[in-house]
């Protein structure tokens, strides 16, 4: 039994496909085994995965129709033999010491940290974090900082015990309510797991891809975002974590998701300005989010009470002070990739 399985989704990654094996392939630590799931990718990904199981014992692949990616990783699930489970999307890369920080610890979740990195080289690691074991009695106290420092809203650089997914039959659902399957997952494993370790060092390549998954419209984004933390607020009740700093980021959520989706409404070149208005009203009328209004200081949401109560007009007519006035105060709050597509708008 190896102490790791590594399930890596395939899908039209010839290009990238290679990198990612490699990068497993030349760990120092040697205890794992590679599952390669090859998600009925037209290209050449499905023979890139035949000759990388010729070579090595280590690696063996399955062959399905193409059925998306939470499907893929199921796949894998009931095949994998290792004590852990890693999920490695195909476009991402470890450093080459990954595994072996991230093994021994003997958590339920072990928790990496990543770089967010670009094809061109650049790349800048996650917000700092001391190496730490957290058990589930503290959870109430300690949860709502990892939550903020996006440690749970992804399954990158992180290991799963193996006997918690099968004991609970947990796998990834259909992304069509939330789009976030990686954080439905992580908090569903959350309700069973005992003990946590944090590993501050980062051992993960997060590949930053412009036409990712993350990156497509729908016109339901808010909604969807509501349906996420919606659950986020429910698990962590039933975890006990119903403490003041908790509703505190769930409020900072609901803040975020509205700008998210407000952007990306008011950006889509494929909305006509009458279709922008509906989807802006349908947030604008949003009872949580107008809890969240009365909740908050005044001036921590002023810009975003301008943007969808007041300034539906303006902004649509693209009436550049008001909206560099808007990048500005999405800029001091939001992620850094998010500043960075902020100033790609600038550019336009």
């Amino acid at each position: 039994m190896p102490e790791i399985s590594v399930i890596i989704p395939v899908y039209r990654v010839e290009r990238t496909l290679r990198r990612c094996v490699d990068s497993v392939l030349r760990q120092t630590f040697s205890d794992y085994e590679i599952i390669l799931i090859d998600d009925g990718s037209p290209d050449n990904s499905g023979d890139i995965c035949e000759a990388y199981a010729a070579k090595d014992d280590r690696i063996s692949v399955i062959h399905r129709e193409n059925g998306g990616l939470s499907a893929a990783r199921n796949t894998g699930l009931p095949v994998a033999r290792g004590r852990y489970i890693m999920f490695l999307d195909s476009d991402d890369h470890l450093t080459k010491d990954c595994l072996e920080e991230l093994s021994g610890h003997d958590a339920d979740m072990v928790i990496g940290s990543i770089y967010n990195a670009h094809e061109d080289g650049r790349k800048n690691a996650q917000s700092e974090h001391t190496d730490e074991i957290i058990l589930k009695r503290e959870y109430r106290e300690k949860l709502p900082a990892l939550l903020k420092e996006r440690r749970l809203n992804y399954v990158h650089a992180k290991l799963y015990r193996t006997q918690i997914i099968r004991e609970h039959a947990l796998s990834f659902e259909d992304d069509m309510l939330t789009s976030a399957e990686d954080t439905v997952f992580n908090f569903t494993f959350l309700r069973y797991c005992q003990s946590i370790y944090i590993c501050a060092k980062p051992v993960h390549y997060y590949m930053q891809d412009p036409s990712g998954l993350g990156k497509r419209f729908y016109p339901d984004r808010y909604e969807r975002y509501r349906r996420l933390n919606r659950f986020i607020e429910t698990t962590c009740i039933e975890l006990g974590i119903d403490s003041r700093a908790m509703h505190k980021e769930i409020y900072r959520r609901i803040v975020l998701s509205a700008y998210w989706s407000v952007i990306g409404i008011i950006y889509n070149r494929n909305l006509t300005r009458t279709e922008k208005l509906l989807l802006l009203e349908r947030i604008r009328s949003d009872e949580e989010l107008n809890d969240v209004f009365t909740s908050v200081d005044a001036g921590d949401v002023e810009d975003l009470r301008i943007l969808l109560y007041d300034g539906s007009r303006v902004l649509l007519s693209k009436h550049s002070s008001f909206l560099n006035r808007i990048r500005r105060s999405i800029v001091s709050v939001t992620s850094p990739r998010l500043r960075n597509r902020l100033k790609r708008l600038r550019r336009r």
